[in-house]
C-alpha cells in the first residue's frame, strides 16, 4: 500500500504512543513522560522512555529509538507497511491507499482470501484433534511427551479418518474448493468430482507467517499416523508432508515456529535453528522460546533476513550429531559466512534429537548445550580433523582440504581464510602453501584463496589485460594466478541482492537513482551486476523489462531460485524501497571501502621502505578515507532530504 506524507503525520500525531506501547511493554508515569524495561534488550532498571508529547520513544540503555511505526517494525519484525496499517487498526483509524493499482488490490485481496480458507481449515482439523476422533492423534502427542499447553498453542490437529471431511465442510460451508486446491488443501480429483484433502489421517502443524496479532496461517505440516494414516499405490506413505508452495507460501521465505518465538529471540537476541517442527515444539516446551524451523527446504538467504529482522544477533544450529547433521550444518556455516552471520553449531549426544533432548534433560540442559555451542567454522574443522591429524593418510588429508573448501572461500575476509587455512595445515601436518594449493582443483584454476603470511600476495591483473574480477569471494589482493575463472562459485552479497530485488519492483523509478549514484558498477557478483546493467539499460531504451526472463537468464540454479523467490515475496510500496535503496546504497559502499583497505593493507606489505613510496602511498590512502567520508555524508544527507 502507498500513504501519503500527510496521511502518515495524521496517523502518527492521532494514535496514543503510549496506549499502543504500553499494551506490550508495562509502563509507568514519570513527570510527562512514561518509563520501563526495554523490550529490546534485557535490563533490570527500566531505561526505555515513552514521550507523548514528541510522539517519541527511546531506550538510554540500547540506544534505540523511534516512532509509533517503528517500534512495531523492530518489535514483531514488520514491514513499514505493515506497521502502519497495524498502527491505524489498533487505533480505529481508517486509512485509504491512494496509490494501490487495481491489479496489485485484486492480487492481495486473492491472498487474504487464501489466509482465510487456511485459518478456517487450521480450525477445523484442531477441533477434529479434540472432539472429532482424534484419540490416536492425541495419543502420539502424548507418547511423544507434548502437553496440552504445548498442543494449543501450536493449534496442532487430526486430518479425520475421512478422505474428504475438510473438502465436503468447505463445500457445505460455500468455500471455493478451486480455491482450496490453490492453498494446497485439497488435491483434485483424476477423474473429476470435488477431489479429496491432502492431509487426510494424518496430525497437523500449521504453519504460521508472525503477522499481527496471532499470526497468519500459510500452510500446513502433516505427520504419518501409524495404522490411520492410508497407504497410496500399496506403498507406506510418507513419514511428513508439507503444503506446495502457493501465492501465499514460499518456503524459502517461512520459518515455523517464529510467529511464537519472536519475542523470546528478540529478548535473548538468540535464534535457535533445529530441523523439524516437533523439535521447536519440544523445545519451546523445555522453557526456551527461540527455535525455528525451515520446512523442508535448506536454509536460504530469506530465512536468514527473517531471524536478524526480528532481533537476532546469534544463530545457533542444533542439529543430530550424525552424517546427516554434519552435512545440515556445513550447508549452514556456508550461508552464514558468506552472508556474514554470526552462527555457532551445538552438537546433540548421538542418537538424540532436539525433541528427546529436551525431554531428557530439560530448559537446564539445553542451555548449557547451547552455551557450549561451536563457531560454525571451528565446528566443521572439529568434526572433519578429529583423531586424523598426523596419522591421517595423504588420500584422508586430500579430501579434508577438499571438504572444507566451500566453507574457506566464504569466510568474509581475507584474515579470515588466513586463519582457517593455518588451522587446517597445523591439524593435518602440512604446510600452508599445500593447503592453499589444495583449495583449488587438480587442474590449478582460479585464484589462491589466501595470501600466505610469508610470501607477498598476488596483485590483480590491470583491467587492460581483459582479465575479470574473481567475484566476491576473492578479497582485493587475491588475484587469479592465471586469467582463468574461479572454480568457486562467487559470494552473493545481500546489499548487491537488495538492490537487484528493488530494482526488479520498480525499475523505471529506481533504476535512473541507481545510475546517478553509480552503484552498479560496484558490484563484485558478475550475474547479478549483468542484471542490474540490463534493468537500467531498459530505462534508458524504454522498454518495460519482463523480471521472469531476466532471473530466467541467471546461470547459477541456487542463485536463479533466491532471486525469484525473494522478488515474489517482495511487498514494498516505492516509498520502503526508495528508503530501503538509500541504507542499501551506504552498505554496498562500506563494502567496496573494506575491499580497498584490505587491498591497501596487502599492498603496504610489497612497499618499499623509502620515505618518497611510503608518503606518496599514505597520500592515496587518505584520498581513499576523504572520498569514502564524503560519499557516506552525502547519502546520509540524502536519506534525511527523502525521509
Amino acid at each position: 500500500m502507498a500513504f501519503s506524507d500527510l496521511q502518515l503525520e495524521d496517523l502518527r500525531a492521532r494514535a496514543d504512543l503510549v496506549t499502543l506501547v504500553g499494551r506490550r511493554v508495562p509502563l509507568r508515569k514519570t513527570g510527562k513522560d512514561f518509563v520501563g524495561l526495554c523490550p529490546f534488550h534485557g535490563e533490570k532498571s527500566p531505561s526505555f522512555y515513552v514521550v507523548p508529547g514528541k510522539h517519541l520513544w527511546h531506550c538510554f540503555g540500547c540506544g534505540e529509538s523511534g516512532d509509533v511505526f517503528k517500534f512495531f517494525m523492530k518489535l514483531d519484525g514488520l514491514a513499514f507497511v505493515d506497521a502502519v496499517k497495524l498502527v491505524a487498526t489498533d487505533s480505529g483509524i481508517i486509512l485509504v491507499d491512494e496509490k494501490l493499482d487495481p491489479e496489485e488490490a485484486r492480487r492481495r485481496a486473492h491472498l487474504d482470501e487464501l489466509a482465510g480458507l487456511m485459518e478456517r481449515a487450521v480450525r477445523f482439523y484442531e477441533q477434529k484433534l479434540w472432539h472429532g476422533g482424534g484419540q490416536a492423534a492425541r495419543e502420539h502427542l502424548v507418547k511423544r511427551g507434548i502437553k496440552e499447553e504445548a498442543i494449543r498453542r501450536f493449534q496442532l490437529g487430526f486430518g479425520g479418518v475421512g478422505m474428504d471431511e475438510l473438502t465436503r465442510a468447505l463445500e457445505k460451508a460455500g468455500a471455493s474448493i478451486d480455491l482450496a486446491i490453490e492453498a494446497g488443501l485439497v488435491i483434485p480429483s483424476q477423474r473429476g468430482g470435488r477431489g479429496f484433502d491432502r492431509f487426510h489421517g494424518r496430525l497437523i502443524v500449521p504453519i504460521r507467517i508472525p503477522r499481527p496479532p496471532n499470526g497468519r496461517a500459510v500452510a500446513l505440516g502433516g505427520r504419518f499416523l501409524e495404522g490411520i494414516t492410508p497407504a497410496r499405490h500399496d506403498k507406506k506413505p510418507a513419514k511428513y508432508i508439507n503444503s506446495p508452495e502457493t501465492p501465499l507460501y514460499l518456503k524459502g521465505s517461512v520459518l515455523f515456529g517464529l510467529d511464537v518465538a519472536r519475542d523470546g529471540i528478540r529478548r535473548s537476541e538468540r535464534a535457535v535453528v533445529v530441523e523439524g517442527y516437533f523439535d521447536v515444539i519440544g523445545v519451546h516446551q523445555a522453557g526456551l522460546p527461540l527455535a525455528v524451523a525451515t520446512c523442508g527446504t535448506s536454509l536460504t538467504p530469506g530465512h536468514l533476513d527473517l531471524l536478524l529482522r526480528v532481533g537476532a544477533r546469534e544463530i545457533v544450529f542444533l542439529f543430530d550429531g550424525d552424517a546427516a547433521g554434519l552435512k545440515a550444518a556445513a550447508r549452514a556455516a556456508e550461508m552464514c559466512a558468506r552472508a556474514q552471520v554470526p552462527a555457532k553449531v551445538a552438537t546433540l549426544p548421538q542418537g538424540l534429537d532436539p525433541d528427546e533432548f529436551a525431554r531428557q534433560r530439560g530448559g537446564e540442559g539445553l542451555n548449557a548445550l547451547l552455551d557450549r555451542a561451536k563457531p560454525t567454522v571451528e565446528h566443521l574443522l572439529d568434526a572433519a580433523l578429529t583423531d586424523m591429524g598426523h596419522a591421517a593418510t595423504v588420500e584422508q588429508r586430500a579430501r579434508i582440504v577438499h571438504d572444507l573448501r566451500p566453507l574457506v572461500l566464504a569466510a568474509p575476509d581475507t584474515l579470515s581464510r588466513e586463519l582457517y587455512v593455518a588451522q587446517i595445515a597445523e591439524r593435518i601436518g602440512v604446510s600452508v602453501a599445500a593447503v592453499q594449493a589444495a583449495l583449488y582443483d587438480a587442474e590449478g584454476r582460479g585464484e589462491r584463496a589466501v595470501a600466505e603470511p610469508s610470501r607477498p600476495a598476488h596483485t590483480r591483473p590491470s583491467p587492460d589485460r581483459g582479465e575479470r574480477q574473481a567475484g566476491p569471494s576473492a578479497e582485493p589482493g587475491d588475484a587469479p594466478a592465471s586469467g582463468r575463472r574461479p572454480s568457486a562459485q562467487p559470494t552473493v552479497s545481500q546489499a548487491e541482492l537488495g538492490l537487484v530485488i528493488a530494482l526488479l519492483k520498480f525499475p523505471a523509478a529506481l533504476g535512473p537513482v541507481a545510475e546517478s549514484e553509480g552503484v552498479i558498477p560496484l558490484f563484485t557478483h558478475p550475474e547479478l551486476r549483468a542484471l542490474g546493467e540490463a534493468l537500467v539499460a531498459s530505462v534508458h531504451e524504454q522498454v518495460e523489462p519482463v523480471p521472469e526472463t531476466l532471473i530466467g537468464a541467471l546461470v547459477d540454479p541456487r542463485l536463479r531460485n533466491t532471486v525469484d523467490q525473494q522478488w515474489r515475496a517482495d511487498d514494498s510500496s516505492l516509498e520502503q524501497a526508495s528508503q530501503h535503496l538509500l541504507r542499501l546504497f551506504d552498505k554496498l559502499r562500506q563494502e567496496t571501502r573494506r575491499r580497498q583497505a584490505q587491498a591497501a593493507l596487502l599492498q603496504s606489505r610489497q612497499l618499499p621502505a623509502d620515505a618518497e613510496a611510503r608518503r606518496a602511498f599514505d597520500e592515496e590512502q587518505q584520498r581513499i578515507l576523504d572520498e569514502s567520508r564524503a560519499v557516506h555524508r552525502r547519502i546520509r544527507e540524502r536519506g534525511h532530504r527523502t525521509t
